[in-house]
């Protein structure tokens, strides 16, 4: 169960294409994703720093995931 919420959460921080492409965010930013606001920010608003900034948070919430992730998976090694 922690391994498919893991993955999850980390796949669902990456989704910048699919709703980029399908939606562009959708009305009044409904399907809107991190990944996708940093875009917009950034190039849409010409926000470059800000944009950068929420790459960055972006990238911090992604690294603890997978360090928790990669942690689970060594205790569960050592057990066994």
């Amino acid at each position: 169960m922690v391994v498919a919420v893991t993955v999850n959460i980390i796949d669902s921080l990456r989704a910048f294409d699919i709703v980029f492409v399908m939606t562009r965010g959708g009305p009044f930013y409904s399907s809107s994703v991190m990944a996708n606001y940093m875009y917009i920010q950034a190039f849409h608003n010409y926000r470059m720093g800000y944009g950068s900034a929420i790459a960055v948070v972006q990238f911090l919430i992604t690294f603890m995931f997978i360090v928790a992730y990669i942690s689970n998976i060594l205790k569960k090694e050592e057990r066994e």
